[in-house]
């Protein structure tokens, strides 16, 4: 393999070496316990996850002419790359938040289409209807005529 990627066996071992010692402990753990539910080697797991994100990059860039993702795995705070929890939870509250505004969008369109909500689906959508619903009208014209009365305020 070191032949292969033009690397002497011993640049192969420090490497290799390098990247164990460096990887977050915590990670491994999960990474351990996750390759072991997937049934597939760690190194295994760590590549077709690679893959598959840089295969949906790609597709993305194919379809927009550009990713417009952030790459947020490697932002920064003041002490350098986020740390791997920062990360995680920074990712998590991101994506959980784009999933919940689509499954509501769904059920909303289920709802507008008269179909009726049930089980988890009702659950789901009373809770978040407060935060991704649609504001009544009456609701809607209030807030225009508080802007158009401030829009008018601030020109004499």
């Amino acid at each position: 393999m070191a032949k292969a990627l033009g690397i002497s066996r011993n640049e192969m071992i420090i490497r290799a070496i390098t990247l164990m010692v460096n990887i977050d402990k915590i990670f491994y753990k999960k990474l351990e316990k996750y390759s072991e539910t997937v049934k597939v080697p760690m190194y295994l797991a760590i590549q077709n996850t690679m893959i598959k994100r840089w295969a949906q990059d790609n597709a993305k860039k194919a379809v927009w002419r550009t990713n417009k993702d952030l790459l947020l795995e490697f932002a920064y705070n003041e002490e350098g790359v986020v740390s791997t929890k920062e990360l995680y939870e920074m990712i998590y509250q991101i994506t959980f938040e784009e999933e919940t505004k689509e499954r509501f969008r769904m059920l909303q369109d289920d709802i507008n289409h008269g179909l009726e909500l049930k089980g988890e689906d009702k659950t789901f959508y009373e809770e978040f209807k407060p935060k991704f619903g649609y504001k009544p009208r009456i609701e809607q014209e209030s807030i225009e005529e508080g802007s158009a009365f401030w829009e008018d305020e601030s020109e004499k």
